[in-house]
C-alpha cells in the first residue's frame, strides 16, 4: 500500500479524483466541520482531522482523534428534503464501505434512521442540518481506531475498519465515501424511490419502541417514507408519523 499523502495534498487529491462538485477544504483541525459549511454554496466539502466541538444527532457529542478517523461535512444542493437525505446518505457509505468490507463477511447495514453498522457495532453516524435551505451533510467514520481505543462504555458497542480487518487507507476510504455521495446526489434527481427502496433491504431489524421529542411511541412499524419517516401502528390502532430528523430506537 502506497503511503497517505500528507493532509496539505488531500483537497487537490479528492477535487481531481472523486468530488467534481467544488472546492474542498482540508483542516488540521477545527471546531466543528458542520459550522465550517454555514453559508457556504452547493458543493463545498470540509474535513477534519480533528474536531474540537464535533457532534452528532440530537446534539450528541462526536469523539474521534486525530490521525484515526474520518469527519467530513459536505453542502448538498437545495430541494433535497431532510428526510430523503437521511435516508440516502446512509446507502452510499454502506455503498462505498462495501468492498472494504463484504470480502471479510461484514457487511455494511444501516440501522435507524442513519447509523452505519457492521458486525453488529457502530462503524459510521451522519448528522443532517439545515441552513438557509440548504442540507449540511456531516459523515463521521471509524477508520484506525483499534478496539482497545474506544472508551471503555463503547468498547462493546463501536468498531472500525481496522478493528474489522479492513486494510483501510483514510484518504482511499475519503475518496471512495465522496465519490458514492456524488453518484447519490445524482441518482437522487432521477430515482429516488430506488434509494428508498434500497435503504429498506439493508436497514437492520427496525425496534418497536421509538422516541419522538421526547415522547415514547410503541407499535408497528408499517412503512418508512421519505418525507413523513417512520409510519408507525400504534397499539391502540392509532397511524402515527414520526420524522428521521427527531427519531431513534427506544434504548
Amino acid at each position: 500500500m502506497m503511503p497517505t499523502p500528507p493532509l496539505s495534498d488531500w483537497a487537490d487529491h479528492l477535487e481531481e479524483t472523486a468530488w467534481p462538485r467544488g472546492p474542498v477544504a482540508v483542516y488540521a483541525q477545527t471546531a466543528s466541520t458542520q459550522d465550517v459549511c454555514r453559508g457556504r454554496a452547493p458543493g463545498f466539502v470540509c474535513v477534519a482531522d480533528r474536531q474540537t466541538a464535533g457532534r452528532g444527532r440530537l446534539g450528541r457529542a462526536w469523539e474521534a482523534p486525530p490521525g484515526k478517523n474520518l469527519t467530513f461535512s459536505l453542502v448538498a444542493p437545495a430541494g433535497l428534503s431532510h428526510g430523503l437525505l437521511s435516508l440516502a446518505v446512509p446507502v452510499a457509505v454502506c455503498r462505498a464501505l462495501e468492498p472494504f468490507l463484504a470480502p471479510l463477511g461484514h457487511p455494511p447495514k444501516v440501522k435507524w434512521p442513519n447509523d452505519v453498522y457492521a458486525d453488529g457495532k457502530k462503524l459510521a453516524g451522519v448528522l443532517i442540518e439545515v441552513e438557509n435551505g440548504l442540507p449540511i451533510v456531516g459523515i463521521g467514520l471509524n477508520v484506525l481506531t483499534e478496539a482497545a481505543d474506544f472508551p471503555e462504555e463503547l468498547q462493546d458497542k463501536a468498531t472500525s475498519l481496522a478493528a474489522l480487518g479492513a486494510p483501510a487507507d483514510r484518504l482511499a476510504v475519503l475518496a471512495a465515501l465522496l465519490g458514492e455521495l456524488d453518484r447519490m446526489l445524482a441518482e437522487l434527481q432521477t430515482h429516488p424511490d430506488a434509494v428508498v427502496a434500497e435503504w429498506k433491504n439493508r436497514c437492520l431489524p427496525l425496534p418497536a419502541a421509538f422516541v419522538c421529542r421526547g415522547r415514547t411511541f410503541t407499535g408497528s412499524v408499517m412503512d418508512v417514507d421519505a418525507d413523513r419517516g417512520l409510519v408507525l401502528r400504534l397499539s391502540s390502532g392509532e397511524i402515527t408519523h414520526l420524522p428521521a430528523q427527531w427519531t431513534s430506537a427506544a434504548v
